[in-house]
């Protein structure tokens, strides 16, 4: 059982390093109407032209609504942040600007300003299966 786990653990650092080795990236578009490529749901096979490498490491989507404007009163901006986040933390957060409500998300991970919610990382995956087949083996 521990050369499972030996094993397991190997082609998960593999993963982590294939996935650091192009570089962190964001997703970086705008869309000012709900219809536009950068607005949700977001696809990203036809955006892949549309990442930047991002030196901070954190990456922000922000969703601006005004709930007078109609349909297409939304605007949506995916880009790299300079800096990390006041709080250093991934979060969301909620906002009214006027009438208008913004929502923001910010997040630390390869390309993870996808959506609505934080896209989950393969790293934590890794480190919870692996927690899960260690707990497994003490049994």
């Amino acid at each position: 059982m521990s050369r499972i786990i030996l094993i397991y653990g190997a082609i998960c650092v593999l993963c982590f390093l294939v996935s650091h080795v192009k570089g962190f990236r964001c997703y970086d578009c705008f869309s000012q109407v709900k219809s536009g490529d950068c607005h949700d749901p977001f696809n990203k096979t036809v955006m892949d032209d549309k990442t930047k490498p991002c030196k901070s490491g954190w990456c922000k989507k922000t969703t601006e609504e005004d709930p007078n404007g109609g349909d297409d009163a939304v605007i949506t901006i995916r880009e790299c942040l300079r800096q990390p986040p006041q709080h250093n933390s991934v979060h969301c957060s909620e906002a009214a600007l006027g009438a208008k409500q913004v929502y923001t998300c910010f997040c630390n991970e390869n390309l993870c300003n996808t959506g609505s919610m934080l896209s989950p990382s393969y790293q934590n995956f890794s480190l919870l299966l692996t927690a899960v087949l260690i707990q497994a083996y003490r049994e």
